[in-house]
């Protein structure tokens, strides 16, 4: 029998594995604040984020909102929809425990993540990717300070 080849390199993403999933939660408050059903919220916002390219990285999140707005009747400004859902994610603490027993072992650890709290408290660089390109990359602390990222995203 052939030896084991080492696992050298593990990806995490954050809703779902990392983090409780936030995305359902966000969307039914999101309902329930603007008097919708929150399934059926739930179901339109669902594939409006996959039918205008959202998730696929060929639209943006101002246009994900734009069409959830002009099927949904929703009101409220990208950013405090985006919080209403990204607020809902909880970190399950033994996942952290994870990310970091395998870092200490020298496993490279790479993190599909939106959350910047989280991804400055574990990863050593960042690669910021809009529409399916690399923007920014480096080390975190250097990409985080760079005015660009800043303000163009990070909406400091």
């Amino acid at each position: 029998m052939a030896a084991a080849t080492p696992i050298t390199t593990v990806l995490f993403d954050y809703g779902g594995v990392l983090a409780e999933e936030g995305f359902a939660l966000g969307l039914a408050a999101i309902a329930r604040e603007n008097g919708l059903d929150p399934d059926a919220f739930f179901h339109t916002a669902g594939e409006a984020i996959y039918g205008c390219g959202y998730v696929t990285g060929r639209s943006t999140e101002q246009a994900y909102w734009q069409l959830v707005r002009s099927q949904t009747g929703i009101r409220g400004e990208d950013r405090a929809l985006t919080e209403a859902i990204l607020s809902r994610f909880t970190l399950r603490p033994r996942m952290l425990d994870a990310v970091r027993a395998l870092k200490a072992q020298g496993v490279s650890v790479l993190l599909s993540e939106q959350n910047l709290p989280f991804a400055e408290a574990v990863a050593d660089r960042a690669y910021l990717i809009e529409q399916g390109q690399v923007v920014h990359e480096g080390r975190m602390a250097d990409v985080v300070a760079n005015p660009d990222v800043r303000k163009n995203c990070l909406g400091v």
